[in-house]
């Protein structure tokens, strides 16, 4: 008897360790269990991923047609864009043609010059900007010249052949 309890108490505490139900039946094998799939660790974390800035966008002068070199136009509408403080866009072209001048001053002398009685080619370009004109006045071998508000004589018109 000794012997009957002795064998009861190790099948009962057998039974207590492995969580297995006490049962007369034998064990059903577990099914095969497929290997642990492998994880990568995690990354540190770090600041969060940003998209690059947006470069800002390119602004341009107007658009034109006319006898006016683009490298010029480019340089007199951003003169005009930095004198009135506003943006290349909102500058508007009102001439841009190829003119000749009656004289070296273009038709702009400033106070006390006196410029050549010689016909000078060269170009017309007025633009507004900021609600302001701004005429320039350029000789094909020389800087612009800014002419001020109603200071200037129009080209020659016309030339006879």
């Amino acid at each position: 008897m000794k012997t009957t309890l002795l064998l009861l108490a190790v099948l009962l505490l057998a039974a207590c360790t492995t969580g297995a139900p006490a049962t007369d039946s034998p064990a059903t094998p577990a099914p095969p269990t497929d290997p642990p799939i492998a994880t990568p660790e995690p990354t540190p974390a770090g600041p969060p991923q940003t998209a690059p800035p947006t470069p800002p966008a390119v602004e341009t002068f107007p658009p034109f047609e006319g006898d006016v070199p683009v490298e010029l136009m480019e340089q007199l509408v951003d003169e005009a864009a930095l004198l009135a403080d506003v943006g290349l866009g909102d500058v508007r072209i009102v001439r841009a043609e190829a003119v000749t001048w009656s004289d070296a001053t273009l038709g702009c002398p400033e106070e006390g010059e006196v410029g050549a009685q010689v016909l000078t080619d060269g170009y017309w370009v007025v633009l507004e900007a900021g609600g302001q004109e701004y005429d320039f006045r350029i000789a094909e071998s020389g800087p612009p010249r800014l002419c001020p508000e109603g200071q200037g004589e129009p080209p020659i018109e016309g030339l006879p052949d």
